[in-house]
């Protein structure tokens, strides 16, 4: 159920605009319409204001009243609430009072804290890819992706997508002091980081978490510089080496096949025959001292040799 804290207030401050106005009437009518009555400046809801709403002036008006009735948390200069977000509905006519305002800095929504033209993006981590749960809000990152098996690619490789990030929450926490901490009383770490973004880095994040895993960086928040990568591929600093076992396998599988040419030398009615795909091509018998033929694999390059029987 949602919190019904809003609607309360919202009913709270309407029921004492009816009788702030209901009493002027009255005071209006006992005096006659005097002129000496001391009047004051309250500001008033010209519509019906919804909860987040940023105040512009058409918004809002100001309204003379009776002094009397002029409360110390009613608004009496206009100036003093455009630009503010209004926190609880506010009806037409009903007059406007501090507590139905915050500024922007103050409210406790991701929505808030962007700037024109900014996105807000989340993506999920785990306790490494996430920083162990030492990420804040407000910190720097870079985004990292690594493509382990990718056609495009064609080999193991980790690019730098995007760099010096702003971090707006890790988690449900953005950064206020009511909100919880990254790490949950269980202490299990969040498993998603909201990001700071452009609308063309947005679409760079979410393709990159899509085709690969995302890795964050954590930058100095001082630290501005940011070189330029063409990416990292696995035989940047790895390279292939055979193992006794990879040798011997190799050995193994050219005895075989030696094995199996032999085979279909014998079988061949006009003798020995290299086999040349679909046709087999009849080649003289020349002596030879018998040998076995061995393919050995080195480096991803395959040779044949000759052992002695």
């Amino acid at each position: 159920m949602g919190n019904p804290r809003p609607i309360i207030l919202a009913l709270a401050f309407g029921l004492i605009a009816v009788v702030l106005v209901y009493l002027y009437v009255k005071q209006v009518e006992r005096s006659g319409g005097d002129s000496d009555i001391e009047m004051a400046t309250v500001v008033r809801a010209t519509q019906k204001i919804s909860p987040k709403q940023v105040i512009t002036k058409d918004m809002v008006e100001e309204v003379e009243v009776q002094a009397d009735f002029v409360t110390a948390d009613m608004v009496t200069e206009m100036d003093e609430i455009l630009g503010d977000v209004s926190v609880v509905a506010i009806y037409e006519n009903q007059p406007i009072m501090y507590q139905m305002f915050k500024s922007e800095e103050q409210i406790p929504s991701i929505s808030f804290q962007l700037l024109q033209g900014e996105r807000a993006v989340t993506v999920g981590v785990t306790e490494v890819s996430g920083l162990g749960g030492n990420l804040d809000p407000g910190d720097r990152v870079d985004v990292l992706v690594s493509i382990l098996d990718n056609e495009e690619v064609g080999v193991a490789s980790t690019f730098t997508v995007l760099r010096d990030v702003g971090v707006m929450a890790v988690g449900q926490n953005i950064g206020f002091e009511e909100d919880e901490t990254t790490i949950s009383p269980t202490g299990q770490v969040s498993k998603s980081v909201t990001l700071r973004v452009t609308p063309s880095e947005s679409e760079v994040l979410a393709l990159a978490s899509e085709v690969g895993s995302i890795r964050l960086a954590l930058r100095n928040p001082q630290d501005k510089f940011s070189p330029a990568l063409g990416g990292t591929a696995l035989t940047d600093f790895a390279t292939y080496t055979a193992t006794r076992k990879d040798l011997e396998d190799a050995a193994d599988r050219a005895r075989k096949e030696a094995m199996e040419l032999r085979r279909l030398m014998a079988q061949s009615p006009t003798g020995p025959v290299v086999p040349t795909g679909p046709r087999e091509v009849p080649m003289p018998q020349t002596p030879k001292a018998p040998v076995d033929l061995v393919q050995v694999i080195l480096g991803g390059e395959s040779t044949f040799v000759e052992l002695p029987r």
